[in-house]
């Protein structure tokens, strides 16, 4: 039987167990540990609004929110991975020209990510593998927007059909082994 779910990005598991992971997860993140004890945290990346046309990149810790650095300008958190004790954040800011730049965060340290001869570029997605960072994003470039991905510190482009615009969502590393 074939399964349609309409949560964009929602991989379902198993069924209806995966929605219901979903679920629990959501709800243990409002402090019902008297239902399901003390489990693992769940980390959550993303942004809010202040009131004023900008917002503030953040992660959630369970319940708890942290505040990720812009210079006080407009900032959107796009992803979050953890590796041991670290939290890594990728996602962009806005300058007070109002161009966008890639960037990471390690234990709350900004990490501005270069991207060639921009006026806008975001990070979508961070990946860790022990030992390099990755993180895919895009940029723009003579109008038409470049798929990419930052490895050890400098961009590298995708291809794209025709020269046409191109976005990354997500990135993983494979090691072989």
């Amino acid at each position: 039987m074939k399964r349609h779910s309409s949560f964009r990005g929602l991989r379902v598991v198993g069924g209806s167990v995966g929605i219901a992971i979903v679920i629990l997860g959501a709800l243990s993140m409002t402090s019902c540990d008297w239902l399901f004890g003390s489990g693992p945290k769940v980390y959550v990346s993303g942004y809010y609004g202040t009131g004023t046309s900008d917002s503030v990149a953040c992660y959630w810790e369970g319940a708890t929110r942290h505040d990720l650095p812009s210079g006080g300008l407009a900032a959107e958190a796009a992803s979050i991975f953890l590796a041991g004790n670290s939290v890594y954040v990728a996602g962009s800011y806005k300058n007070a020209s109002n161009i966008y730049f890639a960037c990471g965060w390690k234990y709350g340290v900004r990490t501005d990510l270069a991207a060639p001869g921009t006026e806008f570029a975001k990070a979508a997605a961070i990946d860790f593998d022990g030992v390099t960072l990755r993180v895919a994003g895009f940029y723009a470039a003579t109008d038409v927007t470049i798929p990419c991905y930052w490895f050890q510190g400098s961009v590298r482009d995708l291809p794209t059909v025709g020269g046409k615009a191109g976005f990354t969502t997500s990135i993983a590393v494979h090691s072989a082994g």
